[in-house]
């Protein structure tokens, strides 16, 4: 039986949690650790001009990422209960997503993927949803769609902690995050296989404009 909606996510603001607030509790996903500690140092060293071209690239995919979701999302229900979320929280979120994924060594490949099976999940879990979520709620639910798609699809993944840390933690606790990954499961009907057309159309929509960075407006990863 599919779990209420509104209960989804439970935090509603996106206010910075105390740090003895946290709940470290273990989640029920398994994890095998593959976070490199010393990805950002690599990429400081680079040089500018390849520093540049870099995220220029990651904020142009972070920008399509977010145009494909968000589109998604609208096209589910009425006019009346159109799923509409803020543009520049989906895409700094998506881009925090991303250079987590990079610090994990997945191949651009991968992550595009991944990404393709999340905008696919939110045409399944946003309709049964639609008129009770608040802009960082819808949001952050839809990272927590990649996150289901990157456990399913990819051999090694990235600890639940991680995503918590570098995505979350300024939204909610990560017992909280755990709940809320088990909810969106549960709305999934515990399916995460999508058609091979299906995942074909989402990779394509997603890199059909990485070529056109004039498009793509400065991200605040912040």
């Amino acid at each position: 039986m599919p779990l209420t909606p509104a209960k989804v996510l439970p935090c509603a603001d996106d206010s910075p949690i105390p740090c003895d607030g946290m709940d470290s509790d273990a989640s029920t996903t398994s994890e095998t650790p593959r976070i490199k500690k010393e990805f950002y140092a690599d990429i400081s060293s680079l040089p500018r001009h390849q520093r540049i071209a870099k995220t220029e690239r990651d904020e142009t995919l972070a920008w399509r990422i977010a145009y494909v979701m968000k589109d998604r999302m609208a096209a589910q229900g009425s006019q009346h209960t159109r799923m509409e979320v803020d543009q520049s929280l989906l895409e700094r979120k998506v881009h925090q997503t991303i250079k987590l994924l990079q610090a994990c060594h997945y191949c651009s490949h991968d992550i595009v993927l991944c990404f393709s099976y999340a905008c696919s999940y939110a045409g399944r879990v946003f309709p049964l949803m639609a008129g009770l979520l608040g802009d960082a709620e819808a949001v952050h639910i839809c990272i927590l769609l990649v996150f289901l798609a990157h456990s399913f699809i990819l051999d090694e993944t990235c600890p639940m902690r991680e995503w918590h840390k570098h995505i979350f933690q300024r939204y909610c606790s990560l017992k909280k995050m755990d709940t809320a990954l088990f909810n969106v499961f549960s709305m999934l009907e515990f399916r995460l296989s999508i058609p091979a057309e299906e995942e074909a159309k989402y990779f394509q929509l997603i890199l059909r404009t990485i070529r056109e960075p004039a498009k793509c407006k400065v991200v605040d990863t912040r």
